[in-house]
């Protein structure tokens, strides 16, 4: 059977990469398997470039923006009307390491920066610059120089110049400012570049494909007029082609490609063989979003010009982008009739086939691509360099591995694997790599200095995460500082990592609000406290009645048991004194020496009787005042008992008309806040909040525990909500704040546990004093109600009757118990769902304003 001719070169192109890839890990060696010369890329230390979308963190957009016509095809745009929380400015942050120290030209490709002239035109905005910690320099309009336009929107500008030191640096550029033509953010960063000068002669470098032409063209450097002027002007020099186009241009940095294509196509009428003009219309119709449009005139641009190689990369990468396969496909397989074995083409077109789902197809382009260029390691760069752009960096990688093959001395391969590998996080294949290289080549200093730089210079977003993270760990509460590290992980592809960090900011900004709303609920929180102090001795008056009563009764009893029992011993010390006389008698009468000795030895016996029952007698009589001190004490607690109960019940008396007006003032924040959520058209999901919240709190977010045990408590699951805390709170050495402290001493009140409350107050009153300032007055209400005491009160000794008369005045004041209770719970109900609805009210500020982050 005959193999079809694309499936062998598929299966080729499989087999090679799976060879090499599995000799990965040896390392390629000379001839005899000795170490080679190493051949060294051609130095360009005079050029630092960046492209914008390896930025190490922004906020002007969440992904680069595909422009065939800029920089690495791919550029960073800042394009909208509302601005970030709290004013913060957008910025994106770069990277870079430079060899030698010196005079730097610093260069961006871009929109012009914004005038300082108030009066004059503004289509994009001013940006400014801050190299490390240095001054932070606003470039606007007037202080730069426009060179050249290289694609709509995107001009050469030179900033000026800069000093420069060896070693690893950051650059920002920020923009904090709204253009003023419609009040919109805009600035879009292709790329920018540092050209190191001696004196004022700039260095020679090796230019990358996308570069100013000429850097000392001034030709276009002016301020843009305004529309009207362009109109005035058009309409009296109609012909002027120069002018429909910069009009053009200037629609096109607005946003308004219908009225670019308006003036483009009244240019392309006086000059319809001007292809620049076309290839406008063309890019113009795309952005617009009229891509058959787009491709048409790109193609009618390509009748004309079938040589543009560059026109016929952009139409096929265009459609397929845009998902039109079999059109990008034709293209390509145009363009080879007028470029035969181009391998620029012959890789896009392997690339549209992977868009398309058809490996197979893709991998025979590839191998045969491969097979014809494999003499050239230019070649296989730009095929491995486009694989990476189209999103596939393994296979980019693998033709890397094939290069260190073929060209066993060239150090370039292997660099530009392990620096691919360090971009997608593979960091431990790349070290890896790093060891093949210096058990491949010849060990030298040369070899040691360049591996050293190329490893910092891969390195370098790694080393600010690493810095980042040290300075957190100093300041962990520096939001502004964590949501850099969370943009610098989100652009390294660390989306995990990046996610809980955004997770701390906003579980922070959520505790700040929360926390807010604590502090403004001051008054709110010291009616509830106080107002569950009290429900505490209501709830259980029925029990402590109870229990008090039976005290009294049995310490009654046990009284009544010691005094009945001296009254028996005083009848029989009475008998036995009664005795001895009689035995004294007996005694004088004896008439013989034997009667008298035994009447002597009855005596002595009935005398050590008397002497026992005299002890008996003093015993029984201190325990009596005991007994008796024990139930006067209990009598006068009972009384300070009914004191407690009309302390509780003026508590209740107090707070009762501040909740009803607390309740007309929530009823007024109710209305506003339904009109809020009108306006907004959007609705606060509470579940949602709850989950992120459990989401932080397994992330080890304690705060997020803070603020779920603020929610749990408003929701009277005291037991919950003391659980997510409590652990934190009683730690020695406690690191939590007040706010977590004084909501632990919140929980153990409305849980009725009074007693812990005290005792934690005893410990941490002092710290909670400065949050919360009725603390002292909470306090010494506890003491108030459930604290020990005596009401001092004169008892008779009749104490049948001070019972009764205690237990009548008991029963009279624990018969309104029920209804008190009823009315704490009434009040605790209003105060508890008024915490609940302020929670909720904050949340849902907190999701407005933090949307922006």
């Amino acid at each position: 059977m005959r193999i079809p001719r694309i499936l062998s070169l598929s299966l080729l192109f499989i087999l090679t990469v799976t060879t090499l890839s599995a000799q990965e890990s040896q390392a390629p060696a000379g001839a005899n398997g000795a170490r080679v010369e190493p051949v060294f890329p051609e130095a360009n230390t005079n050029l630092i470039f960046v492209e914008g979308e390896d930025t190490a963190a922004t906020n002007f957009s969440k992904e680069p923006i595909v422009n065939y016509g800029c920089s690495g095809k791919r550029t960073l745009q800042l394009s909208r009307t509302t601005g970030l929380q709290d004013g913060a400015p957008f910025y994106a942050d770069f990277l870079f390491y430079a060899e030698t120290s010196g005079t730097y030209e610093l260069w961006y490709g871009g929109t012009p920066s914004g005038p300082r002239d108030e009066l004059a035109e503004s289509y994009s905005s001013p940006f400014s610059y801050q190299l490390d910690e240095g001054r932070t320099r606003t470039a606007y309009r007037e202080e730069i120089a426009v060179v050249e336009n290289y694609a709509p929107s995107y001009y050469w500008n030179l900033v000026g110049d800069v000093a420069v030191s060896a070693g690893e640096h950051k650059i920002r550029f920020q923009v904090q400012d709204r253009r003023r033509y419609d009040g919109r953010y805009y600035f879009y960063l292709d790329c920018f570049f540092l050209i190191k000068k001696e004196g004022q002669r700039r260095l020679p470098v090796t230019a990358p494909p996308v570069f100013p032409r000429n850097m000392a063209d001034r030709s276009i450097n002016r301020p843009f007029k305004a529309i009207d002027d362009y109109l005035i002007l058009i309409r009296d020099r109609p012909q002027d082609v120069k002018a429909l186009v910069e009009l053009s241009m200037i629609y096109s940095l607005l946003s308004d490609y219908l009225s670019a294509l308006k003036y483009l196509k009244r240019a392309e009428i006086l000059q319809p063989d001007n292809l620049d003009i076309k290839l406008l219309i063309a890019k113009n119709y795309i952005w617009k979003g009229e891509v058959e449009n787009g491709l048409e005139k790109y193609q009618e641009l390509l009748d004309e010009a079938p040589e543009r190689l560059d026109v016929w990369l952009e139409i096929g990468k265009v459609a397929a982008w845009t998902g039109r396969y079999q059109d990008s496909l034709q293209y390509y397989r145009d363009a080879l009739r007028y470029h035969p074995g181009n391998i620029e083409i012959k890789v896009n077109m392997a690339i549209t086939h992977l868009w398309n789902s058809d490996e197979l197809a893709a991998n025979a382009l590839l191998a045969e691509s491969f097979e014809e260029e494999k003499g050239s390691l230019a070649a296989l760069k730009k095929m491995a360099d486009a694989l990476e752009v189209a999103g596939y960096p393994q296979k980019a990688i693998e033709i890397y591995r094939q290069a260190q093959a073929l060209f066993p001395t060239f150090v370039e391969p292997f660099i530009l694997e392990t620096e691919l590998l360090r971009k997608i996080g593979r960091n431990e294949e790349a070290d890896r790599v790093d060891e093949r290289i210096r058990a491949h080549f010849v060990e030298s200093a040369q070899l040691n200095r360049f591996l050293e730089i190329e490893k910092k210079k891969q390195t370098l977003k790694d080393w600010l995460v690493e810095e980042y993270r040290k300075r957190l760990a100093a300041s962990p509460d520096n939001l502004e500082l964590r949501e850099l590290l969370a943009q610098v992980l989100f652009w390294q592809g660390k989306r995990r990592q990046a996610i809980g960090e955004y997770l701390n900011i906003l579980t922070n900004h959520a505790y700040s609000y929360i926390k807010n709303m604590d502090a403004n609920s001051i008054g709110l929180y010291e009616l509830l406290d106080k107002t569950a102090v009290a429900a505490a001795l209501f709830d259980n008056l029925g029990r402590l009645t109870a229990e008090r009563k039976l005290s009294i009764r049995n310490q009654y009893q046990r009284y009544e048991n010691v005094r009945k029992d001296a009254a028996r011993v005083e009848t029989e010390t009475a008998a036995v004194n009664a005795r001895i006389a009689e035995l004294e008698k007996e005694a004088a009468a004896a008439t013989d020496e034997k009667t008298a000795q035994a009447a002597e030895k009855k005596l002595a016996e009935v005398r050590e009787n008397l002497a026992a029952l005299t002890k008996k007698r003093t015993e029984l009589a201190a325990a009596i005042k005991v007994e008796r001190e024990t139930l006067e004490k209990l009598l006068r607690e009972g009384y300070k008992f009914i004191e407690q109960i009309g302390e509780a019940q003026t508590v209740l008396e107090t707070v009762a008309p501040k909740v009803v007006q607390i309740g007309a003032t929530e009823t007024d924040e109710r209305a506003r806040f339904n009109e809020e959520i009108e306006q907004t058209g959007w609705a606060l999901d509470r579940n949602e909040f709850i989950n992120e919240l459990i989401a932080s709190r397994e992330n080890g977010l304690f705060l997020a525990s803070h603020i779920l045990a603020r929610i749990r408590a408003s929701e009277r699951k005291f037991g919950e909500a003391r659980s997510l805390i409590e652990e934190r709170v009683t730690a020695p050495d406690s690191d939590v704040p007040v706010e977590t402290r004084y909501l632990y001493l919140q929980t153990l009140l409305w849980d009725g546990k009074t007693a812990d409350a005290d005792a934690y107050l005893a410990t941490q009153g002092a710290g909670l004093n400065k949050f919360a300032f009725y603390i002292p007055a909470l306090k010494e209400l506890i003491q108030k109600i459930f604290g020990e005491g005596i009401f001092y009160k004169n008892l008779s000794d009749d104490f049948d009757k001070e019972i009764d008369l205690y237990f009548a005045e008991l029963d009279k004041t624990q018969a309104g118990g029920a209804a008190a209770s009823a009315r704490a719970q009434g009040l605790l109900d209003t105060l508890f769902d008024t915490v609940h609805e302020r929670i909720f009210r904050t949340a849902f500020r907190y999701y407005l304003d933090t949307a922006l982050i």
